[in-house]
């Protein structure tokens, strides 16, 4: 599995050949990501469409993808707070992500 951020897609590849298998459009700049323990799923957040500084339409979404199905199965809003960047799963299985703007910035 690969983020494409400027593609705005999860691409998927096999390791014995290096073709694409796979891939699903993201949104503005999917950075990032955490696998759980068990590699099934993988959380990704969705920065939004600029840089830091400059990020006129930051994300506010954590997608969660099935890497079985190559499916993305749901979100999480991390709303108010946006542009969602840096991920980490603990032992425990507990997400923590970063945003660089804070709300009221």
């Amino acid at each position: 599995m690969m983020v494409d951020k400027l593609g705005a897609r999860v691409r998927f590849f096999d390791p014995a050949t290096w073709k694409e298998t796979g891939n699903i459009e993201m949104g503005a700049n999917p950075h990032d990501f955490a696998l759980t323990a068990d590699h099934k799923t993988t959380y990704i957040p969705i920065y939004g469409d600029g840089v830091y500084g400059r990020n006129p339409h930051p994300g506010h979404e954590v997608a969660i993808v099935d890497l079985a199905a190559k499916k993305l199965v749901g979100t999480i809003d991390v709303s108010p707070y946006v542009a969602p960047h840096g991920i980490q799963i603990d032992s425990a299985g507990m997400i923590y992500v970063t945003c660089d703007i804070s709300p009221g910035a």
